[in-house]
């Protein structure tokens, strides 16, 4: 079934996707975690039944081969932002200091709704953008549901429309930040894109 989420009573659904809840990732981690042997992410992926490059819309699909990363654009920009605490020993020169600087995310406490788009196309995929305002429409219903502010940040490694912020995209991303409790103030909302590394 889609993905659905309910706000002040209304049921608002989306007629394709998945949903993982906290509780559906934290019971796989928690699985994963007591697996005898080596743990490759791969095998926590594929507990949830999803791979995390399967809707790459660019010309070579992420982590062929070793020569690209493991994580796509959105999954980079996810930890800077939103990173729990780590030690950066592992940045290091190599030597075992005690005092090594602890790094995490701009927003560490931050709740995560993480949304892959889909893909169309044979060949050459291609992205929608209605998918992408169905996301953005997703995300700040979930956290209306929650009474909760929300930054939606855009990792979409794409360039289209006039770059004016007047085309189809732009007027419907616009018209969300004002939807439901954030009325014409766009109180507790924002939508941020990630231009470039």
């Amino acid at each position: 079934p889609g993905a659905s989420v309910t706000v002040k009573g209304q049921r608002l659904g989306f007629d394709y996707g998945r949903l993982f809840t906290k509780r559906d990732i934290d019971r796989v981690l928690a699985d994963w975690l007591t697996m005898p042997g080596p743990r490759l992410p791969s095998d926590a992926y594929a507990r949830l039944d999803y791979h995390p490059h399967d809707h790459h819309y660019t010309a070579r699909r992420p982590g062929v081969d070793g020569e690209r990363p493991l994580g796509a654009h959105g999954t980079s920009v996810m930890e800077i932002a939103v990173g729990g605490c780590r030690s950066a020993g592992h940045l290091s020169s190599g030597d075992d200091r005690d005092d090594d600087p602890i790094v995490r995310g701009v927003a560490p406490n931050a709740d995560i709704v993480f949304v892959q788009v889909r893909t169309h196309g044979n060949g050459r995929k291609a992205l929608d953008v209605n998918d992408v305002v169905d996301a953005v429409a997703f995300i700040f219903h979930f956290a209306d549901s929650v009474g909760k502010a929300c930054v939606v940040n855009l990792s979409l490694n794409t360039m289209s429309g006039p770059h004016d912020g007047d085309g189809y995209f732009e007027r419907r991303l616009a018209s969300l930040l004002r939807s439901g409790s954030a009325g014409p103030e766009i109180r507790g909302r924002a939508i941020v894109v990630a231009a470039g590394n």
